[in-house]
């Protein structure tokens, strides 16, 4: 054969191959969640696409579910095949073409396969297309409202709240409004819509019973469904996009977030796990979540992911009611797109056949907290620890008092310009312009040796003598005593034989403000103390150490109690902290015959004395 005749017939073989050849087949694709769903109408094929996997070498692998589409419309389309195919390989292209055709559905398999692998690719690679924000027409107000500040179309929103206090019923009766277009809330929904409950806390009965409640016997909701989850949201999501998409579901409520979240809440990668896996179903949400132990009531327990990747959030707390009602009040703490709502106030009532009312009330006006505790300090007038200031400050908004940690924390961060943390322990709180907290001061300035005049001067008017000279740490009977380190704190204190502080049970770094407030007892009764000192009468100064040391410190109560009244006369309130160190105060009286006067070991044993002696008296 000529080579003529041999180009003619391969010619003639390549004319037959493109006469056989089928016409392309062509699809419309729809997003479904995180994947598409390509519809093949002329060939009466179904494809969805939940979710793609691009690996680092160029394979392309797709969850695939094929799907014959019948010829009546009411029917279910029948599913053919699913699974993960690469579509990056010729080879298992041409091998699940094969099968497909084997499936009892005319098509043609290796052309529909084509064209879904090159649609995906182009999917996966391409992205959506940019937009230019000034050509879209929107309004200058959000419009996408679907029942008040709750919900917000194709957006995720959260409610929070301590459990038992009726997040699940708020979410729910939102459901319940959207499903039907009803005001069981006292807002209008935009539309009514279907939508999806996904429940991992509770069966579908119990929902049911209280779906009963909420709007009556007569009333058929079809538009809402109840879906049973028991693995995490992530786990479960394409399976989801997938029903979302078939049964036309354009909103979904997630109750509640601790489980469906998959993992510890704290952790930021599952926060932001749950925020990706939302956004995948493509519909607005209103998720349920919970509140930390600490009883934060800004933001949602675990990450502050949670809060962040949330539109709105709202924040449910139960107030006091009478029985068969149950009263709460929600508060807007996060709005992307338009300013805070109000507080809002509802109360749900029982009736005797079991039916649920809705109504809404009055939300109560409460003083924030830190104003609150800066009057309970006023009020009082004498140093508190936390666990006394959550009783004194009184109940809130829910009718019950703060938790001693929601006061440690409000007073932290307000900061030391607010409130005054004294020392020891159990640390006790004042208010920055009390006696006790320039005591503290002072008390710091007496045991660094550095003049008051010059504490907050210019370095270069500093006396460099006072710098240098830091008086020696005394016991309260008088003899010096080495410390760790330098530092100038005894190592005992003020009840030396048992190691512990006095007996009126203040702390360290505080005015006793039961001795300040019997100095006229006190000072009444000072000759006869000091009657009974020279008459070696069984005193509390004498059994306080006992033996030559009792007496010894007996001996210089008379000249101790002599220093105290002049101070105290000139407007000072002495007294010793749990180290055995004197605290005086005000700062603004005490003066540099002062300071050399408790400066002074001689001086300063016989004023311990006289403090100690005051203390064992009341």
């Amino acid at each position: 054969m000529s080579r003529a005749d041999h180009d003619e017939e391969n010619y003639a073989a390549m004319d037959r191959d493109l006469a056989s050849t089928p016409e392309p087949v062509e699809c419309e694709v729809d997003t479904m969640g995180a994947g598409w769903r390509l519809t093949f109408s002329s060939q009466r094929v179904l494809v969805e696409v939940p979710r793609t996997y691009w690996h680092s070498n160029g394979q392309l692998d797709a969850t695939c579910v094929v799907s014959a589409i019948p010829v009546a419309t009411a029917d279910e389309p029948r599913r053919l095949n699913h699974g993960t195919i690469n579509l990056s390989s010729p080879l298992v292209r041409s091998r699940w073409a094969k099968e497909l055709g084997a499936r009892g559905h005319d098509a043609p398999w290796p052309q529909i396969v084509d064209e879904l692998a090159a649609r995906i690719l182009e999917l996966v690679t391409a992205g959506d297309e940019p937009v230019v924000l000034t050509d879209l027409r929107v309004s200058i107000m959000p419009t996408n409202r679907l029942l008040g500040e709750f919900c917000i179309d194709a957006e995720p929103s959260m409610i929070f709240g301590a459990g038992g206090d009726g997040k699940s019923y708020v979410a729910l009766a939102c459901a319940a409004s959207l499903a039907g277009g009803l005001g069981l809330l006292d807002f209008t929904p935009a539309r009514a819509m279907r939508v999806a409950y996904l429940d991992w806390e509770w069966r579908p009965e119990e929902h049911a019973r209280r779906l009963r409640q909420l709007v009556g016997d007569g009333l058929r909701l079809p538009g809402l469904f109840h879906f049973q989850c028991r693995r995490p949201l992530a786990t479960i999501i394409d399976g989801l996009a997938v029903k979302f998409k078939r049964y036309g579901i354009e909103y979904a409520i997630v109750d509640s977030v601790g489980l469906a979240c998959g993992g510890p809440p704290e952790k930021s990668e599952i926060a932001t796990q749950y925020g990706a896996a939302l956004r995948q179903l493509n519909v607005g949400t209103l998720s349920v979540a919970h509140i930390n132990r600490s009883g934060d009531t800004m933001m949602p327990f675990g990450s502050v992911y949670f809060h962040n990747l949330m539109r709105s959030t709202w924040f449910l707390k139960r107030v006091q009611s009478p029985s068969q009602t149950l009263s709460f009040e929600m508060h807007n703490r996060k709005s992307n797109s338009a300013e805070r709502a109000a507080p809002i106030a509802y109360t749900l009532t029982w009736d005797r056949s079991g039916r649920v009312a809705i109504a809404m009330g009055e939300v109560r006006q409460v003083a924030p907290l830190r104003q609150r505790i800066i009057q309970a300090m006023d009020r009082v007038g004498l140093p508190m620890t936390v666990i006394e200031l959550a009783l004194a400050v009184g109940p809130g908004a829910d009718g019950h008092p703060p938790t001693d940690t929601v006061i440690f924390d409000t007073m932290k961060r307000a900061g030391k310009d607010v409130f005054v943390a004294l020392p020891g322990a159990p640390t006790r709180w004042v208010l920055p312009g009390s006696v006790e907290a320039r005591s503290v001061q002072v008390e710091a300035d007496l045991n660094t040796g550095t003049p008051l005049d010059h504490r907050a001067g210019d370095p270069s008017d500093r006396d460099d003598t006072h710098e240098k000279e830091t008086p020696t740490p005394m016991h309260a009977h008088g003899t010096p005593h080495a410390t760790p380190g330098g530092s100038g704190v005894p190592d005992d204190s003020v009840s030396e034989s048992s190691g512990t502080p006095p007996s009126n049970g203040l702390s360290g770094g505080e005015i006793d403000q039961h001795v300040l407030q019997t100095q006229r007892r006190a000072n009444t009764s000072h000759a006869q103390a000091s009657g009974r000192v020279h008459a070696g009468q069984n005193t509390p100064a004498n059994r306080l150490d006992g033996g030559a040391e009792g007496s010894a410190e007996a001996e210089r109560l008379p000249s101790g109690y002599d220093i105290l009244h002049s101070l105290e006369e000139r407007g000072m309130h002495l007294s010793l902290n749990r180290q055995g160190r004197v605290l005086v105060g005000p700062k603004e009286l005490v003066d540099e015959t002062t300071r050399a006067l408790l400066s002074d070991p001689a001086d300063r044993v016989l004023v311990v004395a006289a403090l100690r002696h005051r203390q064992q008296s009341s």
